[in-house]
């Protein structure tokens, strides 16, 4: 899969009072990932791949796989992104990935963008608003574990 600038995109950008290689490290490094994602299985190189297994609700298990596509240490993760287990033909959601940039403002401080792409369908405004609000999650959970350093 190419990196290339996807039919759809949502972004999320805040600073976070940590330098850029702990939230580099908290996005590449399988404890510090584990500490916000769950269960995590990492092959941390270009083409390597991951799974990561969530906790949910009711006992139940979120699993996220992919493949990383580029690692630019300190700066910058691209990686495929599929949620729930493979099945190409369920999935309206093609070439999606995510790419976290990671921007240092100052010692321990740093500018976060999470991007979530994809092409295919178009979600609607309350999808849009959930999906949000699940990737916020997202952030606030690395977030706090790179700040319990």
């Amino acid at each position: 899969m190419s990196v290339q600038a996807p039919e759809y995109s949502i972004a999320i950008t805040r600073q976070v009072n940590a330098a850029s290689r702990e939230i580099y490290a908290a996005w590449t490094d399988p404890t510090k990932m584990g500490c916000w994602l769950g269960k995590v299985a990492a092959d941390l190189c270009v083409g390597g791949r991951y799974r990561f297994e969530s906790p949910a609700e009711g006992g139940k298990t979120h699993v996220y796989t992919g493949e990383y596509l580029i690692l630019e240490e300190g700066r910058r993760v691209v990686q495929s992104f599929l949620a729930g287990e493979p099945d190409p033909t369920a999935n309206p959601y093609a070439n999606e990935f995510l790419e976290i940039r990671v921007r240092e403002l100052g010692q321990a401080h740093s500018e976060v963008t999470f991007i979530n792409g994809w092409d295919g369908e178009a979600i609607s405004e309350d999808f849009r608003r959930v999906a949000l609000a699940a990737w916020s999650e997202w952030l606030d959970r690395m977030e706090k574990c790179v700040l319990e350093r």
